[in-house]
């Protein structure tokens, strides 16, 4: 027979068991594959060094989409944009004349913030067993409806201690991302001002947003309307916050 007092130890234990799991959930959520590796202090595999590159390539994609956004789709800043703001951005409209960034052009700038963010993040000495011959050769970045590809290629030697030799080329991570929604909005936001320059439509903007589920903030600065268009599933998803930014 069960007695009280034993029900309860059984449910406090429950509760426990629930509340570290819980945890476990958690902590594994908001670490890389770097991280866990590092955790558990395997670096003796051919598998921990694929998992760790991975884990670099998707860092790297993550980190080069916050900076691509933050920008309005620039790597280097062209000359109409703010100055001594807390963020500068690019002027998308001066003086009634559009200077709206093509959209091939922000794929190309994400290729140069991923290979910044990817050369922070890589470090092979780590595999202390190893040596390894070769280099980033190239990554190209695909700006799809929802999505961004990263498709990388970094022929890779890792020669272990015993002199055998294992080969790593191409690595791939596809990251849940409406880039081109956010920058297509930028765009329609950007053509509408050129029609009707003396006033911003809060409530087309309002509209845009709700049918995107996007998050559209205007702010009228001394240099003129500050526009930033926010993906709230992408920090749900990958902790970092994505935003578009521009100003006419």
């Amino acid at each position: 027979m069960v007695k009280k007092g034993q029900i309860t130890v059984f449910i406090i234990l429950g509760i426990l068991l629930l509340v570290a799991f819980s945890m476990a959930i958690f902590v594994m959520n908001f670490m890389t594959t770097a991280d866990i590796i590092e955790e558990q202090g395997d670096y003796s595999t051919t598998d921990s060094i694929q998992l760790y590159i991975e884990s670099c390539l998707e860092t790297a994609a993550v980190t080069s989409l916050v900076n691509i956004s933050s920008y309005g789709g620039y790597y280097n800043l062209p000359l109409y944009s703010t100055t001594g703001a807390y963020i500068n951005v690019p002027y998308f409209i001066r003086f009634g004349t559009s200077y709206l960034p093509e959209s091939v052009s922000i794929s190309e700038n994400t290729e140069h913030f991923f290979e910044d963010a990817f050369d922070d993040c890589i470090d092979l000495e780590i595999f202390d067993a190893y040596t390894f011959s070769g280099e980033l050769e190239y990554v190209e970045v695909s700006i799809n409806d929802d999505s961004v590809d990263f498709d990388l290629y970094y022929p890779l030697v890792a020669e272990n201690l015993d002199g055998s030799q294992t080969e790593f080329s191409l690595f791939s991570t596809n990251i849940d991302a409406n880039l081109l929604i956010m920058f297509n909005i930028a765009s329609e936001i950007t053509n509408n001002q050129l029609e009707h320059a003396e006033y911003v439509c809060i409530s087309c903007l309002a509209l845009l947003g709700n049918q995107y589920q996007i998050d559209i903030t205007t702010v009228d600065t001394i240099d003129g309307t500050y526009f930033q268009i926010e993906d709230p599933q992408f920090e749900e998803q990958y902790g970092e916050v994505l935003m578009f930014r521009f100003i006419h």
